[in-house]
C-alpha cells in the first residue's frame, strides 16, 4: 500500500544493507519498458481486472486443479509449486513446411517434393524470361503498380511469387483437373510441388511418385498428360501404361530409361498429411473443396494480392528482395527461424486443442515424486530428452471435439521433432 517507498523498506529488511541500494534497484526495474504491468502465472491482467476477486476468480481452475490434484494423494505443496509455475504455451505454429523449394534452397537443403511447375524455368515462360532481363523496373515495383491496372491475375512476371505444394489422388479425375486449371492453361509465378497419394491404388501412387521425382529431361505435365490419356491414369494396367509413357520420354529425350521403382512405404500419405491438400504459402487447405473448378487459382491470387498489399503499406519485403526472401516473409513475416514451421500435420500440434493447453516446467525429480510410477527413456546417442505429462479432461473446452490420444499425439510430435533439420 506504501509503494514505492513500501517496496525499498520491504528490500532493505530482507537482507539489503542501505535502503539507497533497495531504491537503486527500485528506479532501475521502473526504467524497463513494461514498469507498472501485472502478470500472474503467465498471464498479462488487463487494467479492469486488477482486483484480488477478479483474479482469484480468473485462476479458479488452478485452485480446483490443486484441490483435486490433493483429494488422490498428491503432495499438496508439490502441486501448488508446479500449479504456479504453470504458463500459456507459445502460440502453435500457424505455417507448414512441405517442401517449399524457395525455403529449401536458401537452407542448403533439397526439396522434397519434386516440382511439378516452376515459372523459373518451365519451357513455357523461356520468352517472357527473356524480356525480364530488359526490364527498367524491379518485378516487385511493376506488380505493385500495375496489378489491376495493366494486366490482373496471374501477372506476366516469371518469378516465383507464391510457393503451392499438392498432395492428390492421381485415380481421381477431378484432382488431374485441378492441376491442369493451375499450371497447365497459362504461365502464373508460381512454384508447385506435387505429392501423390491413394487410398484405393496407393502402389499406382508410389510409382508415379517415383517417375516424376527427381531430375528429368522432360516435364512431369508432359508424363501426366500421356499416362492419363483416355481418361484415367489408374485402373486396369496402370502400371504397364506408366512404364510404357516412362520409356517413350527417355527415348524422346534421347537417353536411356533409367529403372523405375516405387518407395514400398509411399502413395498413402505424407507428413500425416491425405488427399487432397494443398499448402500455399505455408498454410494449408484440406478437403475436396481444395479441387473445386477455380479453388486453388483463387488461394495463389489472394497470396498475390496480400503480397501487394503488403508492398503498398510498406510491411512487406524490399522491391529488390530474392524469391527466397519474399518466402521468408510469406512464412514469417520477415522474421523468427526455421524451426516455427511444422515439419508434419497433427490435430494435437496445432489448432484449438494446442492453444487451450497450458505448459508446467516441470522439473525430473517432481516428475519422480509423482504417484503411479516413473517412465524413462534412454538413448545410445545421447539424445536430448523431454519428460511430458498430459492432465486433463478429454473433451477440448468449447468445441466438443475430443481430442487424439496421447500415444498418438507423442507419436506425431516425436515425428515432428525427427523431422526438423540438425541443429533446430
Amino acid at each position: 500500500s506504501d509503494f514505492p517507498a513500501g517496496w525499498a523498506k520491504a528490500l532493505a529488511a530482507a537482507g539489503v544493507a542501505e535502503e539507497s541500494a533497495a531504491r537503486e534497484v527500485l528506479d532501475r526495474a521502473l526504467a524497463f519498458p513494461n514498469s507498472g504491468k501485472l502478470e500472474v502465472n503467465g498471464w498479462k491482467v488487463p487494467e479492469p481486472r486488477k482486483g484480488p476477486l477478479q483474479m482469484m476468480q480468473a485462476h479458479a481452475p488452478l485452485f480446483r486443479a490443486m484441490e483435486n490434484l490433493a483429494r488422490v494423494g498428491f503432495d499438496e505443496a508439490m502441486v501448488a509449486s508446479v500449479l504456479r509455475d504453470s504458463r500459456p504455451q507459445p502460440p502453435p505454429p500457424t505455417k507448414i513446411d512441405l517442401g517449399d523449394p524457395r525455403l529449401q534452397s536458401e537452407s542448403g537443403e533439397g526439396a522434397y517434393l519434386p516440382r511439378l511447375y516452376d515459372v523459373r524455368t518451365d519451357s513455357s515462360t523461356a520468352s517472357m524470361r527473356e524480356r525480364e532481363l530488359s526490364e527498367r523496373y524491379p518485378a516487385l515495383v511493376r506488380l505493385a503498380n500495375f496489378y489491376g491496372r495493366q494486366f490482373g491475375y496471374p501477372p506476366p512476371i516469371p518469378r516465383a511469387f507464391v510457393g503451392v505444394s499438392l498432395i492428390l489422388d492421381p485415380c481421381e479425375a477431378k484432382h488431374l483437373e485441378a492441376i491442369e486449371e493451375l499450371v497447365g492453361k497459362r504461365p502464373a509465378p508460381l512454384t508447385v510441388g506435387i505429392y501423390f497419394a491413394s487410398k484405393s491404388q496407393p502402389k499406382t501412387a508410389a510409382l508415379l511418385q517415383a517417375a516424376i521425382d527427381g531430375d528429368r529431361p522432360w516435364s512431369p505435365l508432359d508424363l501426366l498428360a500421356a499416362a492419363g490419356k483416355g481418361g484415367s491414369i489408374c485402373g486396369k494396367g496402370a502400371k504397364k501404361r506408366i512404364m510404357e509413357v516412362w520409356d517413350a520420354l527417355w527415348k524422346k529425350a534421347k537417353q536411356p530409361a533409367p529403372a523405375l521403382e516405387a518407395k514400398k512405404d509411399g502413395g498413402r500419405s505424407l507428413g500425416g498429411l491425405v488427399a487432397p491438400t494443398a499448402v500455399v504459402n505455408g498454410n494449408l487447405f484440406q478437403g475436396e473443396e481444395v479441387v473445386e473448378s477455380g479453388a486453388l487459382t483463387l488461394l495463389c491470387k489472394e497470396a498475390i494480392e496480400k503480397l501487394i498489399g503488403g508492398l503498398q503499406w510498406g510491411i512487406g519485403p524490399p522491391v529488390q528482395a530474392s524469391d527466397e526472401e519474399i518466402a521468408k516473409w510469406q512464412y514469417f513475416g520477415g522474421k523468427g527461424a526455421r524451426q516455427q514451421l511444422l515439419k508434419r500435420w497433427h490435430p494435437a500440434i496445432t489448432g484449438e486443442a494446442s492453444a487451450a493447453v497450458r505448459v508446467v516446467p516441470l522439473p525430473p525429480a517432481a516428475l519422480a515424486a509423482l504417484p503411479g510410477g516413473r517412465i524413462e527413456a534412454r538413448s545410445e546417442e545421447g539424445a536430448a530428452a523431454a519428460h511430458i505429462i498430459l492432465l486433463g479432461d478429454p473433451h477440448v473446452e468449447g468445441s466438443g471435439a475430443i481430442s487424439p490420444a496421447p500415444g498418438a499425439f507423442l507419436r506425431a510430435y516425436a515425428e515432428h521433432l525427427a523431422a526438423a533439420p540438425p541443429g533446430d
